[in-house]
């Protein structure tokens, strides 16, 4: 029963989100956006496709050593995976909002960008209380 800590951070939804977007975006489409003059430029897409996919990247790695604190029952677990969530979060909020800035707000609503952002409080609400309360998680990560 030790799953359900490490169920909420390996996060299916950041590779799927991962390749859906830059599977997309090849060099002739990274050109039109981000090239002045282009229909489709916004000054705004380089930066934000950079920053989308750094965070991707530390959010795919950041389970990563979480399951190695879980799997080794230490206590730096607790604090790692409420920081975790806590910028998992964060990332969401600034992810839709710059996309809301770029490619406006109707389109960022029709896209469907606020249930991310609806899932991610809802987990840390859920997971962060119960890390920091539950006598199962004191008992068990003591190193």
């Amino acid at each position: 029963m030790g799953q359900p800590i490490i169920a909420p951070m390996v996060d299916k939804r950041n590779v799927k989100k991962m390749i859906l977007v830059f599977g997309e975006i090849d060099r002739r489409r990274w050109a039109a956006l981000t090239t002045p003059g282009s229909p489709d430029y916004a000054a705004h897409w380089k930066p934000l496709l950079l920053c989308e996919f750094g965070s991707d990247v530390v959010l795919l790695i950041c389970p990563i050593v979480l399951i190695y604190l879980f799997l080794s029952r230490r206590r730096l677990l607790v604090p790692a995976a409420i920081v975790y969530m806590v910028v998992s979060l964060g990332v969401a909020i600034a992810d839709l909002t710059a996309v809301q800035l770029v490619v406006g707000a109707q389109a960022a609503a029709d896209r469907n960008w606020v249930r991310p952002v609806a899932l991610e409080f809802v987990s840390a609400c859920v997971w962060i209380p119960y890390l920091l309360k539950a006598r199962r998680v004191k008992a068990t990560f003591l190193n």
